[in-house]
């Protein structure tokens, strides 16, 4: 047993055992009561097959590849089977079910083989039919996690699902139960007193709810603006202190100066040194400049303004006091140290520095005395420093004012805070009670609303008249369980939609609104109209109406009661209104169908029959149907028909081919069919001809197997050129594993033949000279012994450069070299390398179509790599020669000597056989090649080569070992 989670669907890919289970959470337990009630709600239980289902377990079975498939419905002792494929079950007991299993886990249920399973092996259902080996059950949990039934896959043999198998199980289980909710949240209509006390109590809800959240919304606003005030408040009172603190910084420098100023001033007086002037104008000045910030730093204070006048003017006149009071003795007490920081060597420049300043050369006589001036300048410097004290004590006053203030602003802001806040919590409390308080009642209204839902919900499914109850739009909000049956659709198909969308055709659904409107008006009404059924079935309805309206007068919903009278209407407007459906099924066919009399009198045809032939009505009905058009071209045909529907009319069925004209010049193809139609008394009363047009069949018939057979041929040259390629990739191998060209047309033969079955073939090489062409392979008939040499100039082939083909011996024009009976056909093709001619491949057959142009084509690639690989040969053999042997004697050069000899030496000392070696050399060559030259000494060097060549025995070599040397190595050869 395996139950597969979600996350675990790739761990089928690496198998689970048959014996191992997956534990998971189970649905049931205490949840058991609720599953049966949401069970029922569904109102599903013993009701008829539905497409929707069917077609769900259809693509199970199809998906799983199993032969049963069921949509089960489990409740408190049987397993109900909503849908089924393979298995004609309606219920199983629920203790010995497989499915009752299955919805103890959340997850997929899968048994790979009950046999292995102690837990299923002895379960009827294994051991009898349907002798269940194999099943795997997905649960149907519904939105609430209530699990009403499963989606199940059985099999008779063992066998496992694949990762997708059980992802489409799942994806089909969730439309399963989406159909099961679509049942189970039919809405049912609410009881008016209820709804308007409810909707009344939700309205109280929300306007208290609306105004404890504005209240609290407006606290904390209030909260902020307070904060926000309190805070800007805050910012401007630092930038005051801080404005505050510079001014008392900057009356502190003034007063720094002053004093800088009086000590420069009193020291000059009491040493009358020129240095000591300088810091006193200098601490002047900065006084001036300190001034002179200072009130514009205390712009807004008038007082401090005021005094800051007052301190100015005492200022200028303590510095005019000095500007007078201050004197140079005489012109010969100037000091010149070199330590002075201002310097005034001479009279002239105190006179200069005293006019620079503004200071008056006192008169001679007419100085104040040194006490008195002392005196002077103390009193402006005590009124000065009064002053100055007086402004930085008013300064301290205000900013300790301004603390003070500042706490109490802030102990003020942080009670304002606290109680905001506290009272925004005692009415967030508030709101949260009167939430808590309004769940509580709204839980107390539903279970109230279901209770009373359930009840009307009983009364209308047990009536057995039809009710439907829609809104004040004319849309169904309630379709009972008699209407479900009528019309066989359910709930879920009908809710929502418009009451007379349910009528046959729109033109009926005008009465029907008309009603709509006019109960609207009246409160109740009555009328008849049409119910068309899934089936197609028109039930004939008697309605009788009412309404429901609010306090207000409004129209609220409405109830129409309906009782199916079909079986009581009028037979004659029945069995007109049957006939008309009739007539309008047969006219929307596309197959031609015919209704004839048992003589074979034509009394009514289809508008398909008749517009095939473009005929009207009266062009063929009261004729017998052998004599109408399509059938009057040929005494045979009718004569094949009249003996058919004589048949037919003695109770048989016919069918058969029968080619109909529809104009003068085409014909179609017609699978005819005769059947009777009896009465009650089992008399043939009607005969119906049906027929469809298989023109276009057979021809697709004969289009199918056409194209199947081209593509056998395609696969089958495809085949061909499979192997051909193999064979030809063989060849290549062992053309390139040869090693001289006589080996290589050894082995051709073998290798080109099955590459062209059924022809003969012949592989020419072009002799060294150029002179001839010899035949080194052959196959097929070619192989006789005549097989002769020719000269190139015999091929059509090698004289034009390109294959030569001959299709017909009594037309085309034919190579030469042939030397058998005339083929069929014949093929020629140069064997070309590097642009040049190395031979050519012949084929020809003795029957026609053998050389097709696939294979034309093959032996110009076969040509192609045969002479690419005698090129490569004749390169190799060529580059051997020229490495061992003398290009101008033809024997062996000094270097394979050499390496022959070691090898000839260790081979006779191995076998103990004696080795000479001849030297010979030239007498008086130089002499003779001097003499004659050098063409006439390379002469008698060849024809020397030559004369020991045929000399030696074929063992022994004979090398030119340099120059007009010789040297013949002669094997198993004594002195002797």
């Amino acid at each position: 047993m395996i139950v597969v989670p979600c996350q675990r669907l790739n761990a089928l890919k690496n198998g689970l055992s048959p014996a191992k289970t997956v534990c998971s959470n189970t649905c049931l337990g205490d949840c058991e009561a609720a599953r049966l009630e949401a069970l029922y709600q569904c109102k599903i239980l013993d009701t008829p097959a539905e497409k929707e289902f069917d077609e769900i377990a259809q693509l199970a079975a199809l998906i799983c590849e199993t032969p049963i498939a069921l949509i089960s419905l489990i409740d408190a002792r049987r397993v109900w089977i909503k849908a089924r494929v393979g298995w004609d079950v309606v219920s199983i007991s629920r203790h010995i079910s497989f499915c009752a299993r299955a919805i103890e886990h959340k997850n997929v249920f899968i048994i790979p083989d009950t046999l292995a399973d102690e837990k299923f092996a002895n379960n009827p259902l294994v051991t009898n039919h349907p002798h269940i080996q194999f099943y795997a059950g997905v649960p149907l949990i519904t939105s609430d996690n209530l699990v009403l039934g499963t989606l199940c896959v059985i099999d008779c043999v063992p066998r496992e699902l694949n990762c997708h198998q059980i992802e489409a199980l799942q994806t089909l289980s969730r439309s399963a139960v989406k159909l099961l909710d679509l049942r189970r949240k039919a809405t049912l209509v609410e009881p008016t007193n209820l709804k308007l006390h409810f909707s009344q109590k939700s309205k109280h809800f929300f306007t208290r709810m609306a105004t404890g959240l504005g209240l609290a919304s407006a606290i904390l606003l209030g909260v902020g603006l307070v904060s926000y005030r309190s805070l800007t408040t805050l910012v401007h009172n630092n930038d005051w202190e801080i404005q505050h603190y510079q001014v008392l910084e900057d009356l502190k420098d003034l007063h720094s100066s002053i004093q800088k100023a009086t000590i420069a001033k009193h020291r000059y007086i009491a040493s009358r040194q020129a240095s000591y002037l300088p810091s006193f104008y200098n601490a002047a000045k900065e006084m001036q400049s300190k001034i002179a910030l200072l009130q514009q730093k205390t712009a807004n204070n008038p007082y401090q303004q005021s005094q800051l006048a007052t301190l100015k003017l005492l200022i200028e006149r303590n510095v005019k006091l000095q500007q007078t009071d201050v004197s140079i003795p005489n012109r010969d007490s100037h000091t010149t140290s070199p330590d002075s920081v201002v310097k005034i060597p001479h009279s002239r420049s105190k006179v200069a520095m005293a006019n620079r300043y503004n200071f008056s050369q006192p008169e001679p006589g007419g100085g104040a005395s040194l006490v008195s001036q002392l005196q002077q300048d103390k009193k402006l410097t005590d009124e000065i420093d009064g002053i100055l004290s007086e402004m930085e004590q008013t300064e301290k006053a205000l900013l300790q004012e301004q603390s003070q203030e500042e706490i109490l602003r802030s102990r003020q802001s942080f009670l304002t805070f606290s109680a905001g806040i506290c009272l925004n919590f005692l009415i967030l409390a508030g709101v949260y009670y009167l939430t808590y308080q309004e769940v509580n009642n709204r839980k107390q209204t539903e279970a109230a609303l279901l209770q009373e839902r359930d009840f009307a919900s009983a009364i209308l499914d047990t009536v057995g008249a039809l009710v439907v109850v829609l809104d004040s739009q004319g849309r169904i909000i309630r379709f009972n369980r008699a209407c479900e049956q009528t019309t066989g659709y359910s709930f879920a198909e009908v809710k929502d939609k418009y009451f007379w969308e349910l009528v046959p055709t729109p033109s009926e659904a005008d009465p029907v609104k008309i009603h709509w409107e006019q109960m609207l008006a009246s409160d109740s009404n009555s009328y008849e109209n049409y119910w068309l059924t899934r089936t197609g079935f028109r039930r004939r309805i008697a309605w009788s109406n009412t309404t429901l309206r609010d306090r207000t007068g409004a129209v609220e919903y409405a109830i129409a009661y309906g009782t199916d009278i079909t079986e009581h209407s009028h037979a004659e407007e029945a069995l007109r209104s049957s006939e008309q459906h009739l007539r309008n099924i047969i006219d929307s066919l596309f197959t031609f169908v015919a209704v004839l009399t048992p003589e074979g009198i034509l009394i009514q045809a289809n508008q398909a029959l008749l517009e095939v032939a473009a005929l009207k009505p009266q062009d063929v009905l009261g004729k017998h149907l052998a004599q109408t058009y399509w059938w009057s071209y040929s005494s045979s045909v009718q004569a094949e028909m009249r003996t058919a529907i004589e048949q037919v009319s003695q109770g048989e069925r016919v069918r058969y081919e029968v080619e109909g004209r529809v104009s003068d010049e085409r014909f179609i193809n017609i699978d005819f069919a005769l059947t009777p139609m009896f009465d009650s008394a089992g008399k043939v009363t009607f005969l119906i001809a049906s027929g469809i047009d298989v023109t276009e069949r057979q021809q697709a018939e004969v289009a199918r197997v056409q194209a199947l057979a081209q593509l056998n041929t395609r696969m089958n040259e495809l085949k061909q050129r499979n192997r051909e390629i193999t064979l030809l990739s063989e060849m290549n191998d062992f053309l390139q594993a040869c090693l001289t060209i006589k080996e290589a047309c050894t082995t051709l033969a073998q290798l080109v033949e099955p590459l062209f079955p059924g022809a003969s073939g012949e592989i020419f090489l072009i002799s060294n000279g150029k002179r001839l062409v010899e035949p080194v392979a052959s196959w097929g008939v070619s192989r006789l012994p005549e097989l002769k040499s020719f000269i190139p100039s015999d091929c059509w082939a090698l004289r034009r450069g390109k294959p030569h083909w001959v299709d017909d011996p009594d037309r085309g024009l034919l190579c030469k070299h042939l030397h058998h009976a005339l083929p069929a056909q014949s093929l020629c093709i140069p064997m070309m390398a590097q642009g040049e001619a190395l031979g050519v491949l012949y084929l020809s057959s003795l029957d026609r179509g053998t050389l097709t142009p696939a294979k034309q084509q093959l032996a110009t690639t076969v040509a192609e790599h045969i002479a690419l690989a005698m090129a490569n040969l004749k390169l190799r053999e060529t580059l051997q020669n020229q490495s061992v042997r003398d290009p101008l004697t033809g024997v062996f050069n000094r270097r394979y000597m050499e390496e022959s000899l070691i090898r000839e030496m260790q081979r006779c000392d191995r076998k103990q056989q004696p080795l000479s070696i001849v030297m010979i050399d030239v007498d008086f060559f130089k002499r003779f090649n001097d003499s004659f030259g050098h063409k006439a000494g390379d002469a008698v060097l060849r024809e020397l080569a030559h004369l020991l060549q045929k000399s030696v025995r074929g063992s022994d070599i004979a090398c030119r070992y340099g120059g007009e040397e010789f040297t013949l190595i002669l094997p198993e050869a004594s002195l002797d």
